[in-house]
C-alpha cells in the first residue's frame, strides 16, 4: 500500500473518530452507562475498521432503525450512515432498549436548561385579548427534535417537530391568547436537552 493511500485511510479515520466520538456522548447522555460503550482505543479501532462488515451491520440494524431514531439515537437514513458509526450503535444496541423514545424524554425534561445562545430564536412572552389568534415563530440550529407542548387551557395538541437532517428547523404555531404557557423542549444534535417557556397573557381591557 502506497504512502498517499495510507495517508488517505489515516484522514477518513480521525475523520470518523469525531464523528464516533460525538454519538458516543449523545449515546452517554442518553442514559447508557459508560461502562456498556467503548473507550477511546476501541472508538478507534472502529474508525480504522472502516467499512468492514458493512452489509452485516445494515442486516442487523435495519430492523432497529425505527426505534433507534425515535429515540433519538439515529437520524436519517441508514444507508446513508458510515459503517464506523452502524458499527457504534451495533455494539451500543442491547443497551438502549430501557431508553424512553424522544417525546417521552422531552415531555419529562421539566428541569432543562434555556438553549445556549444563538441555537434558538423565539420569544419569551405573548400578550392579547382573550381568544385572539397570535402566531409564534421560532427558529433552531444543532437540533434532531423539538416537542411543542402547550398548557391544557389552550385545549392544543402538542407535537413533535423533527429538525432537518443538517439540524436547523424554523416554522410558526398559532395559539389563542389565554392565561398560560407553551413549552417547547429541544434535544440537540449532541443528545443535550433543552426547555423554553413562552407566557401567554391576557390584556384586560379597562372598564
Amino acid at each position: 500500500m502506497t504512502m498517499p493511500r495510507i495517508e488517505a485511510l489515516l484522514l477518513a479515520a480521525h475523520s470518523e473518530l469525531a464523528v464516533l466520538c460525538e454519538r458516543h456522548g449523545i449515546l452517554l447522555r442518553s442514559g447508557v452507562s459508560n461502562d456498556h460503550l467503548p473507550n477511546a482505543m476501541e472508538l478507534m479501532a472502529f474508525a480504522l475498521l472502516g467499512d468492514h462488515e458493512h452489509t452485516a451491520l445494515l442486516q442487523r440494524l435495519r430492523p432497529q432503525w425505527t426505534v433507534l431514531q425515535s429515540k433519538g439515537l439515529a437520524h436519517g437514513a441508514i444507508d446513508k450512515a458510515s459503517t464506523p458509526v452502524l458499527r457504534l450503535l451495533d455494539h451500543a444496541l442491547p443497551h438502549t432498549e430501557a431508553i424512553d423514545d424522544v417525546w417521552h424524554r422531552l415531555a419529562d425534561a421539566t428541569e432543562a436548561p434555556e438553549p445556549p445562545p444563538g441555537a434558538w430564536r423565539c420569544v419569551t412572552g405573548v400578550r392579547g385579548l382573550w381568544g385572539q389568534l397570535a402566531r409564534l415563530h421560532f427558529a433552531a440550529r444543532d437540533v434532531l427534535y423539538l416537542l411543542v407542548s402547550p398548557d391544557p387551557i389552550f385545549r392544543l395538541q402538542s407535537a413533535l417537530v423533527a429538525a432537518r437532517p443538517a439540524g436547523d428547523c424554523a416554522g410558526s404555531f398559532v395559539i389563542p391568547i389565554d392565561d398560560g404557557n407553551i413549552t417547547i423542549s429541544l434535544l440537540g444534535k449532541n443528545g443535550a436537552i433543552y426547555r423554553h417557556v413562552v407566557q401567554a397573557m391576557v390584556v384586560r381591557e379597562a372598564v
